[in-house]
């Protein structure tokens, strides 16, 4: 696909896929928001987290060729400012741990963990197994084929619950992440989804949601459902493929760009990890308007993505003040 982009060298799809992921991520820790029998609704965090590991594994891609500790270097520039920033409003404003310790290992919480694993063993495979990447998917699927085989507790949900056996299937989605962008470069014409092709993409994600959380819906009256839910490995990784056609799609893309939108969720998606980090902390002015539901989630989405932004500001500060050179206090209130 030839990369969408704006004069800041945007990949829009990948800003609509980073979109969808801090909505998802963020609706699904908004259970208490939601009146009782509509708490089924706070949900999509699986798919959330899902399209976050791809856009990482595709963006990474792009990255230099660098050795691997000024590789990683500026992954961690890129995230500790942030965790810093949060954990700085927290200890203040919340009375959170001041530990440097409690900052730097739980800061974030198993998702920012896991990116920082992630990312270590992204650099080996993209050097190493670039080529032969089909190894590590032989590797990653039987990992994941016998821990849920012989290993795992059936009664445990294997994507929703805080668990290790869901790192290496988000591993796996980074690397399809990469394994897209990867065919991509090395084809010569453009293959953006085609605008007649858009409503069967539409079509097999309504089956595939369909799918995917009417097995969930069922689990709990049909035990044999618990001991098949590895299945929802590939049908999660699909989900993720068809909405990047989707979000790859010209008419889709033409719509994003119009003036109306293009700030908005622009905006969200560049503070996709920020949204991640803070919106626990306008939760709890939510949950005390349930009474005007569903307006009070509205409000709350509104607030979760102006807090996300003054954190990105703050940490970006907080990234400047440990270089060099002078501030730069244009470039850090951009997005």
């Amino acid at each position: 696909m030839a990369k969408e982009t704006n004069k800041r060298e945007r990949i829009h799809s990948i800003d609509l896929l980073k979109f969808l992921a801090a909505l998802l991520i963020t609706n699904s820790h908004m259970g208490a928001l939601y009146q009782p029998k509509y708490s089924m609704l706070a949900t999509g965090g699986a798919i959330g987290d899902a399209l976050f590991f791809f856009c990482s594994g595709y963006l990474l891609y792009l990255g230099k060729n660098a050795d691997l500790f000024n590789w990683y270097k500026r992954r961690v520039n890129r995230i500790f400012p942030t965790i810093f920033a949060v954990a700085l409003i927290s200890i203040v404003f919340l009375g959170a741990d001041p530990s440097l310790k409690y900052t730097i290992v739980n800061g974030g919480g198993w998702f920012v963990q896991a990116i920082f694993v992630f990312y270590f063993i992204f650099w080996f495979v993209k050097r190493y197994f670039s080529e032969r990447m089909w190894l590590v998917y032989i590797i990653l699927t039987v990992t994941i084929t016998a821990w849920f085989v012989w290993f795992w507790n059936k009664d445990v949900f294997v994507l929703y619950n805080g668990t290790y056996l869901r790192w290496p299937v988000y591993f796996t989605i980074m690397l399809m992440g990469a394994s897209v962008r990867k065919r991509e470069t090395e084809m010569l014409h453009d293959s953006a989804c085609k605008e007649k092709s858009l409503w069967m993409w539409l079509g097999v994600l309504v089956v595939l949601l369909f799918g995917y959380y009417g097995y969930q819906l069922l689990e709990d009256n049909v035990p044999l459902l618990k001991e098949t839910q590895i299945i929802l490995v590939p049908v999660l990784m699909a989900i993720i493929f068809i909405f990047y056609k989707i979000c790859s799609n010209r008419k889709v893309l033409g719509i994003y760009r119009s003036k109306s939108l293009y700030w908005a969720l622009y905006g969200v998606s560049a503070c996709c990890l920020e949204i991640y980090l803070s919106g626990g902390f306008v939760f709890g002015l939510g949950e005390r308007m349930i009474k005007y539901f569903p307006v009070n989630i509205l409000i709350t989405f509104i607030l979760v993505f102006v807090v996300a932004y003054l954190v990105k500001v703050f940490s970006n500060f907080l990234s400047q003040t440990f270089k060099s050179e002078d501030y730069d206090w244009k470039g850090m209130i951009k997005l």
